[in-house]
């Protein structure tokens, strides 16, 4: 008998397709019994899209029998199958993690049978990664349990040691963020091997005396990319064996990744027993078990092809006849798998030698998976999500969230606990979020909350976050741009600029009538791009306060037929020099109530502010950014010890752009 047939579905999500307007009317599609259409249901387009199916009593699932989609089949190929007692917390049980198509053809379903004897009540298929769920209907067989058959879990928990593995080059301060968020976010079977460059040392007050922490100096002198990464955590595996550590599991962290929540190692070993040869949740396809032979141009194999003698060397030498690539980012693994790549560290070192020319190609993403899979049991997967796509198009600012954070069991599956790109800034709002332990605490209740959709809970955590902030902001000293400049440099004398059919060819325009630039005499300055446009310029500084600016900017008449661009970057707008010791923090704030395009410039405005300091010109990085329905600011701060050092600030100015805004500054 089905048990799913008729029972109450959900899904996580409804899209334009779906055939119901809401969650649960849609997912009923997928087990009413017809299969005669094309798709039972329809998510939209999610990272972990799932369905489920309440089987209203508990039972001993023994098979289920998934019927994909006629059309569109290759969009369910990597899914896996969750059981729950309480629809709350879901026990992995299965999981696809291939490439095959199935039912595109021949219609027939895919027949999953459960040999352990695993008592549900809810039946989840979950989509791995990003991607659209639909298929056509789930049929689920099984035997009722009464209640004193019924089996809470399917696993108990390993009692298993772990070593993480990381390679330290940031400055002392950053070191001991990373050591208490470890601490913070691991238990006591796990331990953190430090493997700091030849010759360096850290201030005692940076490290802990902790046993579960080990500093310690490597040999090789490391390069971003190639054999010395991989060898740096080699080490950490010699020094393990040469100091009697017993560990069963290891695992590479980067030093600019942090724990987000904590680490579940029998999620992490559940999802090590799925056997996935393509770990799920990543934001990037891995190539996998590929012919050494015949590699694609894709990733970083077009280099590996220029260079024969390494295939050779793997083929002939080591026998290597597939490779595979995985990020070394917490790539977990046995700690059998890893002793195999250590047992073989001279030939890490020969194939380095072996590149053609200085050849650049990141062995380190490319020789664990592929010794695991040729030498190994073939089991890993990886414990740390990178935004590998977001961070290559945002340059240095950090990449995660804080609304990601805060909604991890939402986000991401169990066994995902670290992140990357955190900035090494211990202000930076994504990294003070797990660096502090109030903060960390806040994160686990919001994330928990969000997971069971505690919505008052929400509801009272926002306003009392909210009456925080105001009660923060009230005491902050920002203070007016006039009173920072110097004061032969006061902008009080003259506050409107007007500048008619001014070419851009890259050259200084002073708003104060002065000829040189000499960081006192000139209260700012406009420093054009060489656009050859004609401008007309109207810069007001101080109108309805003293901290307001106003920027306007049109194309005047352009010397090439057509040639009109907006937004085209047309120069800067400096204003300064303030002077000063200590920390200065610059706010950019713009009004979110302008017009639609206003906003939208002033984003783009607060993502080019550079400084001009000392002869040199350089990207003003986003320290903090803050958004919400009154106005959009952004923060940048600037260290500086020597009071001579006089600091402008660039505001980018665009064709087609006018732009009202506030600046002003505290120094700490």
């Amino acid at each position: 008998m089905n048990l799913a047939l008729n029972k109450p579905a959900l899904q996580s999500s409804v899209s334009v397709w779906s055939l119901g307007c809401t969650v649960s009317e849609d997912a009923k599609g997928a087990n009413n019994g017809d299969l005669g259409v094309d798709y039972g249901f329809h998510t939209d387009l999610e990272r972990d899209p799932w369905w489920q199916v309440d089987l209203e009593d508990c039972y001993t699932i023994t098979t289920i029998k998934l019927h994909n989609r006629r059309n569109c089949a290759s969009r369910l190929v990597r899914f896996s199958i969750l059981l729950s007692l309480d629809g709350l917390i879901f026990d992995l049980v299965y999981s696809k993690s291939d490439d095959e198509l199935f039912g595109d053809k021949d219609e027939l379903p895919y027949i999953i049978n459960l040999n352990s004897r695993i008592s549900a009540r809810f039946l989840r298929v979950r989509l791995d990664g990003r991607g659209i769920l639909h298929f056509r209907e789930l049929e689920a067989f099984g035997t009722k349990l009464s209640c004193r058959e019924i089996q809470t879990s399917p696993l108990s928990r390993p009692d298993k040691n772990v070593l993480f593995s990381m390679l330290f080059n940031e400055d002392d301060a950053f070191l001991s963020v990373i050591l208490d968020n470890f601490l913070s976010f691991t238990d006591d079977n796990c331990y953190l091997f430090v493997n700091l460059p030849p010759g360096r040392s850290v201030h005692p007050q940076s490290t802990y005396a902790d046993g579960r922490i080990v500093i310690f100096n490597g040999i090789t002198r490391r390069n971003k990319l190639g054999h010395t990464l991989l060898l740096g955590h080699i080490e950490a595996l010699e020094f393990a064996k040469d100091n009697d550590v017993p560990f069963d599991y290891f695992c590479p962290l980067a030093s600019n990744s942090l724990f987000g929540r904590a680490f579940d190692l029998e999620a992490v070993v559940s999802e090590l027993r799925a056997g996935r040869k393509a770990p799920i949740d990543l934001d990037i396809e891995f190539d996998i078990n590929l012919d050494i032979n015949n590699l694609p141009d894709s990733w970083w194999w077009y280099r590996l092809k220029k260079d024969p003698a390494i295939i050779d060397y793997l083929f002939n030498e080591l026998h290597i006849p597939r490779v595979s690539q995985n990020q070394i980012e917490g790539l977990f693994s046995s700690a059998e798998n890893w002793g195999k790549l250590r047992e073989k560290k001279e030939h890490v070192v020969t194939l380095a030698d072996l590149r053609d020319g200085g050849l650049v190609f990141p062995l380190e993403e490319m020789l664990p998976v592929t010794f695991f899979l040729n030498f190994g049991d073939g089991l890993y997967t990886n414990i740390c999500h990178v935004f590998w796509s977001r961070f290559r198009s945002c340059s240095e600012d950090g990449v995660i969230q804080i609304s990601e954070l805060a909604q991890q069991s939402i986000n991401f599956p169990a066994h995902i606990c670290s992140y990357k790109w955190f900035r090494r800034d211990i202000f930076a709002a994504e990294t003070a979020a797990v660096a502090q332990s109030w903060s960390r605490g806040l994160i686990r209740n919001l994330d928990n909350d969000f997971k069971y959709n505690e919505k008052l809970k929400l509801l009272s955590q926002r306003m009392l976050l909210e009456n925080f902030a105001a009660s923060l902001r009230a005491t902050e000293s920002f203070s007016s741009i006039e009173s920072h400049f110097c004061q032969e440099a006061s902008l009080r004398c003259k506050s409107e600029f007007l500048h008619r059919n001014i070419q851009a060819v890259r050259q200084i325009v002073n708003l104060g009538g002065q000829d040189e630039v000499d960081g006192s005499a000139v209260p700012g300055f406009l420093f054009m791009e060489d656009t050859r446009h004609f401008l007309d310029l109207r810069i007001v500084v101080g109108q309805k306060c003293d901290s307001h600016v106003h920027l306007f900017c049109r194309l005047h008449e352009s010397p090439v037929a057509g040639a009109h661009e907006k937004c085209k970057l047309e120069g800067y707008l400096y204003l300064g020099p303030m002077t000063g010791c200590g920390t200065v923090v610059f706010r950019f704030r713009v009004d979110a109530l302008q017009p639609v395009d206003n906003r939208k410039m002033a984003v783009i405005v607060g993502s080019k502010i550079v400084l001009h300091r000392c002869g040199r010109y350089s990207r003003a990085a986003t320290w903090q950014t803050m958004h919400n329905d009154l106005y959009h600011e952004f923060y940048y701060r600037h260290d500086t010890c020597d009071r001579k050092e006089s600091i402008w600030f660039g505001i980018p100015i665009f064709s087609d752009m006018e732009l009202s805004s506030l600046f002003d500054i505290m120094w700490t």
